[in-house]
């Protein structure tokens, strides 16, 4: 007769449309993609106590993954890294203390990588039950893995303080990932709503988010169009993606007892103009979602769900956003998060050699397109690791096919 631990994995396999073996994406050490991402079979996690086991249908790339992958703000901690922390699928496994009703649920999830070494980039992954947040059923999967982190993000640089109920708003970069989603959460907390973006694209991107004025700060003097919006009085809140160089405009540009929140900078050490900032009595708040606390996350969730049921995802098929990693892609011309989603076949039952490719809105990057629209030959390319830079609707990514 079997003993418990066989009997266990027998009726794992029999329930799950895979075997044992799981595909994934990995690191041992930093460094650009293409030279220290690897993809290969390791053994399926199991759940934990406290902990659920997704089946991941689609794994979205944050630059925080970028960034920690190329070694840009820590070395790593641990032998090897699975990478990525959003993502949305199926829980399929529950470990002790989690309801067994969650199995078949489908989740968003968040901070998968952060502290971990087992993040979204694989088939399967185990991570707490708190953070596999249910998926409103108008979503998709890809939508969902578009989620977590900046829209996180976006709502804490706006409810950090409250509703911003009634308060004018300007988002910096209204047509990037997390402005795009501060735009539309802000509308729906009743907040007028000023964007600046880099484009006329991305203007008309913003504006239908929800943004009631957009000004291109590549042609237009933002602080004098927002003193035009504003009748010179100013605005209430500011969400900046780049501290270091609007500060000091910033400062203008808020009325007295205003706020001023960041979550990025490319200048480490940005210079405060202390006069400035302490005559208006403003408060300049820093922004980093992976270390709210857990009754500030457990608000957003709730928030969020609110809002989704409300207003649903403006542009959910354009989520926003560019990780710039490869030298292919142009800076500044790509609003679109890459998302990893599971091969078409990988639902057919005790296969083996599963296929992880990448995808653009709904529709599949198929060889064929790479042959024909990629900059970078297939051919070339070892064939576990391929490079895509396609122009089709303007999504630029690194995938593995």
């Amino acid at each position: 007769m079997p003993g418990p631990i066989r009997q266990h994995r027998a009726q794992r396999e029999a329930a799950l449309p895979w075997s044992m073996s799981m595909k994934a994406a990995w690191y041992e050490r930093n460094g650009p993609a293409l030279a220290v991402i690897e993809v290969g079979e390791m053994p399926d996690p199991v759940p934990g106590r406290g902990e659920v086991l997704v089946r991941i249908r689609a794994s979205a790339v944050n630059p925080s993954d970028v960034k920690s992958r190329a070694g840009l703000r820590s070395k790593m901690s641990v032998p090897r890294q699975i990478p990525h922390s959003d993502a949305a699928g199926e829980i399929v496994d529950v470990g002790a203390d989690v309801p067994r009703s969650r199995i078949g649920e489908r989740v968003w999830t968040w901070n998968a990588a952060y502290g971990r070494w087992n993040g979204t980039a694989a088939q399967l992954c185990t991570l707490p039950a708190e953070m596999a947040v249910p998926l409103p059923a108008m979503l998709d999967f890809a939508q969902g893995a578009c989620l977590a982190i900046p829209l996180l993000t976006a709502h804490r640089c706006l409810f950090a303080d409250g509703p911003p109920t009634g308060e004018t708003v300007l988002v910096s970069g209204g047509a990037g990932v997390v402005g795009h989603y501060a735009v539309q959460l802000a509308r729906w907390a009743g907040a007028q709503v000023i964007a600046t973006v880099s484009g006329p694209q991305k203007a008309a991107h913003a504006a239908a988010a929800g943004a009631h004025a957009v000004i291109n700060y590549r042609t237009e003097d933002v602080a004098a169009r927002v003193a035009q919006l504003t009748g010179g009085a100013g605005v209430d809140r500011i969400i900046e993606v780049e501290l270091g160089e609007n500060l000091d405009m910033d400062l203008g540009m808020l009325r007295d007892q205003g706020v001023l929140v960041y979550y990025g900078s490319k200048t480490p050490a940005a210079q405060l103009p202390f006069f400035r900032s302490i005559l208006k009595n403003v408060l300049i708040r820093p922004v980093l979602m992976y270390t709210i606390t857990p009754a500030q996350r457990d608000q957003a969730i709730r928030d969020i769900g609110r809002w989704l049921a409300d207003r649903g995802l403006a542009g959910a098929d354009n989520p926003g956003g560019a990780v710039r990693d490869r030298p292919a892609l142009p800076a500044g011309r790509h609003r679109r998060r890459p998302c990893l989603r599971r091969g078409r076949n990988q639902d057919r039952p005790r296969r083996r050699r599963h296929r992880l490719s990448w995808h653009r809105c709904r529709r599949t990057h198929q060889r064929s397109d790479c042959a024909a629209h990629c900059s970078i030959p297939a051919a070339s390319m070892r064939p576990d690791r391929r490079a895509i830079s396609c122009p089709l609707r303007r999504r630029s990514s690194v995938g593995m096919l």
